[in-house]
């Protein structure tokens, strides 16, 4: 009985653990999303207008609730593609209180300034501001 309870021990648990680790990562991206979406709200609110053409990505951060900015080349995971990322002045990394690290290219914001913006550049979210490689960063 204990043979054959160490046998399904032994498959059950990496499944476990790697469902619970997805989870997370899951959330931190839908809690990076929001984020972002919440910035964009924020701007609107408190400039009642939408966003230029031009506006950068990292224009939002005065709007985010976060911990630190880094812009000193520190490295965290990109995505599978793009190997480690440097936090710079020109594409810095917003430090998030959950300890995950957000990435803003320099990429601008999509729309024709009149409406509502078609689409957000891209943002890498690395869950714990490191640069493994062994665990890409997710794309938001």
């Amino acid at each position: 009985a204990l043979l054959i309870l160490g046998v399904i021990a032994t498959f059950t648990i990496p499944k476990v653990l790697t469902a619970s680790q997805n989870g997370q990562r899951k959330a931190i991206a839908k809690e990076a999303a929001a984020t972002i979406s919440g910035a964009y709200e924020a701007y609107m609110l408190a400039n009642g207008q939408y966003l230029a053409p031009a506006f950068k990505i990292r224009d939002l951060t005065p709007y985010i609730n976060y911990v630190s900015i880094i812009t000193n080349n520190s490295t965290i995971d990109g995505a599978p593609t793009d190997g480690c990322l440097a936090c710079t002045t020109s594409a810095p990394c917003i430090k998030l209180a959950t300890g995950a690290w957000l990435y803003f290219w320099n990429s601008s914001i999509c729309g024709t300034g009149t409406g509502p913006v078609d689409m957000i550049g891209s943002i890498t979210v690395d869950p714990d501001g490191t640069c493994t490689t062994a665990t890409p960063a997710l794309g938001v």
